[in-house]
């Protein structure tokens, strides 16, 4: 399967589902955050868990969360700021890329301390066991 093809079939028909999920949120009484938390960036975790996200896709998400966000208007207040919790004058907004890196690091805390063999360990410990770092696996 090329490449192409790959994120074609992952990427783009999640970006597709958010799109029409969008549509929808005009009659529900949430915040913009709560419905792009709630709603939009569970269709990705898995995704963001199992494969590289490329910066093009990263690019789309974001652009689709802040177009949402802002109801397609200019963005008066700069990403920066938005990211930032309430106490400190932000809206507590998704940083897509340090969420990605969670969501990856999390993973790997999860293969490290799981004492019990589990199917989903099989792979991935077989190649950290090729690369010399077996030692702090189990």
């Amino acid at each position: 399967m090329t490449e192409k093809k790959c994120k074609l079939l992952n990427w783009d028909s999640k970006i597709q589902q958010c799109q029409r999920l969008i549509k929808h949120f005009n009659t529900r009484q949430l915040t913009m955050i709560s419905k792009i938390k709630t709603y939009l960036l569970p269709k990705f975790i898995h995704l963001f868990q199992s494969l590289e996200v490329s910066k093009e896709c990263e690019s789309k998400i974001n652009q689709m969360f802040y177009t949402f966000l802002w109801n397609g208007k200019i963005e008066r207040i700069k990403r920066k700021t938005v990211v930032l919790n309430y106490e400190n004058g932000g809206l507590s907004m998704i940083y897509t890329r340090q969420f990605i890196t969670s969501i990856k690091l999390k993973w790997l805390v999860n293969l490290i301390k799981t004492q019990t063999d589990v199917n989903w360990q099989t792979i991935p410990t077989f190649y950290f066991n090729m690369g010399g770092i077996s030692c702090y696996l189990k």
